[in-house]
């Protein structure tokens, strides 16, 4: 659970329970070291600390007289493999000491044992949780176990379905994920490069649409698809499969967009929620591995033997600009994996990795389909964040609206950071996954950053504007927008009970704060701020940080940091603003 603890002269009080998620990096922790001892010997952590992004690495931490008169915000991240409860993650305040005798001298060395800095580090982490994921990799294993039984001469061809507007054409779907039916879908739309199928499964008598103006949308969603089928791959790679192992379809002529009710739930009151759509990565093999993977596991799994995408018909009726984004977004997962799972032979990505990729692709083709930032599912993401950064971004089971709007953020300050669209596309085309990916496109701007390196700056660039400018790109031809982001435009609500709790007063946040029925509107990333007796902390998922103001720096102030029960996973710097 998320727990924000307000500390007083050392007794802890619980303010708030949220969700949080699991841990990060390689657990370091050992009964035989301290926190600041494995703070010291964090190479990343030390290569990236500078006069005004200090690492805190001791009791008492100098501050530089620069920043006398700057305000100071610690960062508290968690680098571990486990989520870490609010009394375990650290925290400090700023001490204020006339003069120092040498005993004190002596305890703000900061990184004096630290190893040469290598750019490697080692993540054993295994949270996956998008399940089409964890069939792919149990397909590649059989794949790769078993390439000599399904190098058929049959084995990469697909299904050949007619291309006739008005024929019918059979589909296996699926409304649960576990049981497969076979259906006819009408061929309703034919684009340059996507195929329009409608199954009509909807019951229009529960609903405040007519089935009539629904067919109105059909060519226009081809017409959406095809604007921006070639400027995707520009950037994120092409839809082309090379097929080396014998085990994936032959790359299909069009993209095949399946429309019908996914999850068998079209009705007035479903405004408010459901499934826009989602790409089966089981499409994309042959029969022979599928049926070899529902032997093994007495499964039910079925392929369409082809490119798809799984397209909601009632949100293409009420809400067709987010069924267009939506196609943007899975195209990116159908991307990504052709290049490195199948065409590289890569491991099967993570959920944060590709959900990353696939909402960067959002943020710079939207234009081409004409939706506006504002209108698009971003924003709201970035009010997630706002609200979630410590959760993190690699745990998806408890809280998907965090995973989404961290990794997101993350993505985005990538890219505003190290090299906008020509990261972007170094970080899809380099066939790698997840932090190895992020370090090779971080190289390859000729930075001597790394993955961790990067993910301990990011903390601070939700709060020294370096996200807000727009950066523009071009690719095969192809002009690209980055979106500029600023924090403070993106709000969340608070109700009244959680406020109640107390350590929202507590809150930077909450003198920008407006009152609503309900609670509060807060704007901007959630930011505590110390007290002259209180400290404030929070839990930390896998990947996640908090931030506390602390006050205004005065000279002779030093960093005094709680180590008391502190995790050996915790890395705190401060950033003077």
């Amino acid at each position: 659970m998320r727990i924000i603890k307000r500390v007083t002269a050392g007794v802890v009080f619980a303010a708030a329970c949220f969700i949080t998620g699991c841990g990060f990096l390689e657990d370091s922790s050992s009964s035989e070291k301290t926190v600041f001892e494995a703070t010291s010997s964090d190479a990343a952590a030390c290569k990236v600390s500078r006069d005004d992004f200090l690492l805190v690495s001791a009791d008492l931490t100098r501050i530089s007289e620069s920043n006398v008169g700057k305000t100071a915000y610690l960062i508290a991240y968690n680098t571990g493999a486990e989520s870490i409860s609010s009394e375990n993650t650290g925290g400090a305040y700023l001490y204020n000491i006339s003069s120092l005798s040498a005993e004190v001298e002596n305890e703000f060395q900061t990184c004096a044992d630290s190893e040469p800095y290598t750019g490697v580090q080692e993540n054993n982490a295994d949270f996956y949780i998008q399940q089409n994921c964890e069939i792919a990799r149990k397909l590649q294993n059989l794949s790769l176990e078993q390439t000599a039984g399904i190098r058929s001469a049959e084995a990469g061809q697909g299904v050949s379905r007619t291309c006739t507007v008005g024929e019918k054409a059979a589909f296996y779907i699926s409304y649960d994920e576990k049981t497969y039916q076979e259906v006819k879908f009408t061929l309703e739309a034919s684009g340059e490069n996507c195929n329009i199928w409608y199954y009509d499964d909807i019951n229009y008598s529960s609903l405040d649409v007519s089935e009539s103006s629904f067919h109105e949308t059909f060519d226009i969603l081809a017409e959406k698809f095809d604007s921006v089928f070639y400027a995707e791959q520009a950037v994120f790679g092409s839809y082309e499969i090379e097929n080396k192992n014998g085990a994936f379809i032959s790359t299909p002529e069009k993209i095949d967009i399946l429309i019908f009710d996914l999850e068998n739930d079209a009705r007035s009151s479903a405004n408010g929620g459901g499934t826009y759509g989602f790409f089966n990565i089981v499409d994309i093999y042959t029969e022979e591995p599928v049926n070899r993977l529902n032997e093994k596991e007495s499964a039910g799994y079925r392929t369409n033997q082809a490119e798809c995408f799984y397209i909601d018909a009632y949100f293409l009726k009420n809400r067709p600009d987010k069924i267009y984004e939506t196609l943007v977004h899975e195209f990116q997962h159908l991307l990504g994996f052709i290049n490195t799972a199948v065409n590289e032979g890569a491991a099967v990505y993570e959920t944060w990795y590709t959900e990353m990729m696939s909402q960067l692709a959002e943020d710079i083709l939207i234009s081409y389909l004409g939706i506006k930032y504002e209108d698009s599912f971003l924003p709201g993401r970035m009010s997630w964040c706002n609200l979630y950064h410590n959760l993190g971004f690699y745990d998806w089971n408890n809280n998907e609206s965090a995973g989404y709007g961290n990794a997101y953020l993350f993505g985005s300050y990538l890219a505003h950071s190290y090299g906008g669209i020509d990261f972007i596309r170094a970080l899809a085309q380099c066939g790698k996954i997840n932090e190895e990916a992020v370090t090779f496109a971080l190289k390859q701007t000729g930075k001597n950053d790394d993955f961790y390196t990067a993910f301990y700056k990011w903390g601070k660039s939700v709060l020294d504007g370096s996200l807000e400018n727009e950066i523009k790109g071009n690719a095969d031809g192809y002009d690209f927008t980055l979106h500029g982001i600023d924090v403070w435009d993106y709000s969340y609500t608070v109700d009244w009970d959680s406020i109640k709790l107390n350590y929202y007063g507590y809150t930077e946040n909450y003198d920008r704060s407006k009152v609503i029925a309900d609670g509060r509107l807060f704007y901007g990333p959630l930011i505590f701020k110390n007290t002259d007796t209180n400290y404030f902390r929070a839990s930390l998922g896998r990947g996640g940080f908090y931030i506390t103001n602390m006050g205004t720096v005065t000279y002779g102030d030093f960093i005094c940091a709680c180590t008391e029960n502190t995790s050996t996973s915790i890395r705190m710097f401060v950033y003077f603003k």
